[in-house]
């Protein structure tokens, strides 16, 4: 799937289609280079070679990846409250994962233990009605 997202985005790139629709992500209050509404739980870091932020007129769509210490109930219990005071509603969703809406965005989290280290996967697509 991620293949098929570089491809697309290579394609709009080199076609000109996609002229200032990737852009560099507006740094955030989050120690890093994406979105200021994106919560990174403590002790945590974003992989940004792992990570992608298209923004374009029908809603921005990002896949960020988070590395860290710490168990998974504790960083979910971390999005799903700092999340609600960002607005955003919780609705059922993958066993274990989080999936979350608000306006015209959905928002979808999981996470699985990889070498030791927690990595969380935290997805932003334009919601489907």
């Amino acid at each position: 799937m991620r293949q098929l997202g570089t491809l697309l985005v290579a394609w709009l790139l080199l076609t000109g289609m996609g002229a200032g629709l990737l852009q560099e992500p507006p740094s955030g209050g989050n120690g890093g280079s994406i979105p200021a509404d994106i919560p990174v739980p403590p002790g945590f870091h974003v992989d940004s070679d792992d990570s992608l932020i298209f923004d374009k007129p029908g809603g921005r769509i990002l896949q960020i990846e988070m590395t860290g210490e710490g168990d998974w109930q504790t960083v979910r219990g971390f999005f799903l409250d700092s999340l609600a005071q960002l607005g955003w509603r919780r609705h059922d969703g993958p066993a274990g994962g989080i999936n979350m809406t608000r306006g015209a965005e959905q928002l979808m989290i999981t996470a699985k233990r990889e070498t030791g280290a927690l990595r969380v996967r935290f997805e932003i697509r334009p919601r489907q009605r």
